[in-house]
């Protein structure tokens, strides 16, 4: 495709890490395999490729695709099959519902789960589009108190009943009507 000088250079760094890690004594002790598909830059293809190294190949780890369009393709599989995956170039703006977003070569996830701060208790299957990872925050009960004086309330009310007319709440608007402040 039209971004294969990118894919090729990454297929080689990572033929070069597979032998470094295996000369190495592999991981834990168990030697890594490198299986390569080719996207061409298309998402479908992209999909077609992540169910084949996914099902037919039991891959728990992708490194790819390169574009934006192609990652975005995979993302919810990923999530859903709890497939570590890694874009190594994808950089679209409108990506930014993800748990986590680890930038960079130097920035490996084991970084960001001892290191760095980020918690590792990250949503999954979709739910990032509304909720962050776990923290301190989920445990914590939290309370409002509110208290206007006579100025504030004055400044509240006409917007408070306006709201409240649009809404169909006549109670709410009831509460400012039949004070009479």
């Amino acid at each position: 495709g039209a971004v294969a000088v990118y894919g090729v250079e990454a297929k080689d760094g990572a033929e070069l890490a597979v032998a470094e890690i295996n000369a190495a004594g592999g991981i834990n002790g168990k030697m890594i395999q490198l299986i390569a598909e080719d996207d061409e830059g298309d998402p479908a293809k992209t999909v077609s490729a992540f169910k084949k190294l996914t099902v037919q190949d039991g891959c728990k780890i992708i490194v790819g695709s390169l574009t934006s369009g192609c990652t975005k393709a995979i993302t919810d599989q990923s999530q859903a099959a709890k497939v570590i995956q890694m874009a190594p170039a994808a950089t679209a703006e409108k990506i930014v519902n993800a748990g986590e977003i680890l930038l960079g070569t130097h920035t490996p996830f084991s970084a960001a789960n001892y290191s760095t701060g980020p918690n590792a208790v990250l949503p999954t299957g979709g739910t990032a589009k509304t909720f962050s990872a776990v923290s301190i925050r989920d445990f914590v009960k939290y309370t409002s108190v509110i208290q206007l004086d006579e100025k504030g309330y004055k400044a509240v009310e006409p917007h408070v009943k306006a709201l409240a007319d649009y809404e169909g709440f006549i109670t709410h608007g009831n509460a400012f009507k039949l004070r009479r402040l």
